[in-house]
Formats: C-alpha cells, sequence, structure tokens
C-alpha cells in the first residue's frame, strides 16, 4: 500500500507541468493538493494550514481566469516558468532516506516534587516546529549523524544505519551548538508562557497554529502541571538503534546525555 501510496503522490506533484494545460485540471490537481494536506495533518499532526489557505485563495482565482489563458502562449510560458523556478527561488529538499538510527532531543519539565514530564513541543509556540523536529540542539558529538526522526539525505549514512546503527569517526554534527543557546531558548519560552499566563489559570499553547502538532493527548500529564510548579528543566538527547523484534520495536540506547536549565529570575532583553 506505501509503495502505491507514494507513487500517486509522487505523479500527481509531476503532474502539475500537465496540469497547468487546462484550467479544469489545475483546479482539480490544486484540491488534491490540499486533501493530500489534511490527510498528512491527521495521519502525522503536520499541519499545512499555510499552504491550504493559499491554494483554496489559488482556485478563487483560477476560477475566474478568462478563456485565452487555455492558448499555446500563455501555457508555454507557464510551464517554462515551472521548469525554471529552482533557478530563481529555494526549493526544499524534502526527500530523504529513513533509517533506524534515531537521535531524539526532548525537553522535560521537573517539578517541586522531582517528577519529571515531557515537555510537548506545542509549549514553544513559535519555535515548536524546530522542538518537533528535534533540532533545538546537540551539544556532544556522540550521538549519530542523522538528522530528524532517523532520517538522513546521505546514502553512505544510510547504509551504515541500516548495518546495526555503526558509524565511523569523523561523522558529521548535526544541529551542533552549546547548552547556554539552548538554555536560553527554554527560558525565555517559560517566562513567555508565564506572561501569558498572567490573570489567567494556565499558557494556551494547544491553541497556537502550530506546523507539527504535538497530540494534547499523549501529554497529559504535563498539561495539568501549573507552571509555578516547574522548577526546572532537563534537556535530554538519546541515540537509539531501533529494530523490529519478534514482540515489537527492540530499542537499543546507544548514546544519552542531558543538562539542567534553570529559571530566570528575570527576563531581560
Amino acid at each position: 500500500m506505501r509503495p502505491l501510496i507514494n507513487i500517486s503522490i509522487l505523479l500527481a506533484q509531476l503532474g502539475s507541468i500537465v496540469f497547468i494545460l487546462r484550467r479544469r485540471s489545475m483546479i482539480l490537481a490544486t484540491l488534491f493538493y490540499d486533501l493530500t494536506h489534511v490527510v498528512i495533518f491527521l495521519v502525522s499532526g503536520i499541519f499545512f494550514w499555510k499552504w491550504i489557505i493559499l491554494k483554496l485563495g489559488l482556485v478563487a482565482a483560477m476560477r475566474k481566469l478568462p478563456e485565452w489563458v487555455e492558448t499555446p502562449k500563455p501555457i508555454v510560458l507557464s510551464v517554462a516558468a515551472i521548469l525554471l523556478s529552482p533557478h530563481a527561488f529555494h526549493i526544499a529538499r524534502l526527500g530523504w532516506y529513513d533509517s533506524p538510527a534515531l537521535v531524539l532531543s526532548d525537553v522535560y519539565a521537573v517539578t517541586n516534587d522531582g517528577k519529571e514530564v515531557r515537555v510537548p513541543s506545542n509549549f514553544f509556540g513559535t519555535w515548536s516546529v524546530t522542538a518537533a523536529q528535534h533540532r533545538l540542539g546537540r551539544v556532544s558529538s556522540n550521538h549519530f549523524p542523522t538528522v530528524t526522526w532517523g532520517t538522513t539525505q546521505s546514502i553512505r549514512v544510510h547504509e551504515n544505519a541500516m548495518k546495526d546503527c555503526s558509524f565511523g569517526t569523523g561523522e558529521d554534527w548535526p544541529f551542533r551548538t552549546n547548552p547556554s543557546k539552548i538554555s536560553r531558548i527554554v527560558q525565555l519560552n517559560h517566562a513567555y508562557a508565564e506572561q501569558q499566563a498572567a490573570g489567567r489559570e494556565n499558557f494556551h499553547y494547544n491553541w497556537f497554529p502550530h506546523h507539527i502538532w504535538s497530540n494534547p493527548l499523549s501529554f497529559s500529564d504535563f498539561n495539568v502541571v501549573a507552571l509555578k510548579e516547574i522548577d526546572h528543566y532537563l534537556y535530554r538527547t538519546v541515540s537509539a538503534c531501533v529494530r523490529l523484534g519478534p514482540d515489537g520495536p527492540d530499542v537499543t540506547e546507544v548514546a544519552r546525555d542531558e543538562f539542567e536549565i534553570p529559571l530566570l529570575p528575570d527576563v531581560k532583553d
């Protein structure tokens, strides 16, 4: 089923060069692209809401197009614009290899009674995409050279990952940073949350239009934690090799590091 879905999406994307030949096909293709965004949100939590609104606007505009747009000259110009667009605009590279070599960087809130609770990416507002993709940073070179959820665009890294996650020395250090930069993001975010929660019971972070939505049902423990109950945070990065075992996923932890992030007594610009 998965190969069929992948092939269908690929053909639909490549078909944009052909669909532009007729106004009706342009509209149908654009609505199909919006449908794929909705399905992606339902199955993964990735919410392309800006793209959905833009495409609906394009559909409304295409319904008003005059008949002359379907004549040869505008068609040739439109096809040329599509083919040459990578030379004029930055095109996101959204192709990658999946691998079993996961590197997960998560933030944990430590309450006044010492309980650790994983913080959902939604809590980070405008930083939520970065947090959801585990890209806030890595402070150690001991981790796998893969990026978000074990993906990579390097065939060499992918091949090594498939060989029991065995990597040699001298590999890349993705998202390299230092603890102070990560701490600053978490501290300022907590201060902002306190500011937003002033006069209210809590910070309603799940209502922000996130690009990647962390499922509130999966973070019920954090949802009931009041900001005043948080003593400090932990930033933890774990590298783990995942294999399919007889009873489900078999996870082998290879590396782990963490550091404590205190709260700011005062926030100064």
